[in-house]
């Protein structure tokens, strides 16, 4: 009996997504309205435009953050 090779999809990076410019300008709009960044404050965040590196960057910062905050708590690791 013959078998059937199984074909697995290549590993490739994510596609830059392509907003249109009226798009990227309505949410530029809703992330600038001051309902928006009340509610966003409240719940203790805010509204900030960046581009993939400047998010990345801020990204390896809060996980560095947390990371500092979980290993100084051993008890956060479940006694791990």
């Amino acid at each position: 009996m013959r078998r059937k090779s199984i074909a697995f999809p290549t590993p490739r990076s994510p596609r830059r997504s392509r907003s249109s410019p009226s798009s990227r300008a309505a949410l530029r709009k809703t992330m600038s309205d001051r309902g928006v960044v009340q509610l966003l404050a409240e719940v203790g965040t805010e509204a900030v435009g960046s581009a993939s590196d400047e998010l990345d960057v801020l990204t390896r910062q809060r996980f560095a953050l947390c990371r500092g905050i979980v290993q100084g708590n051993k008890a956060l690791l479940g006694g791990q």
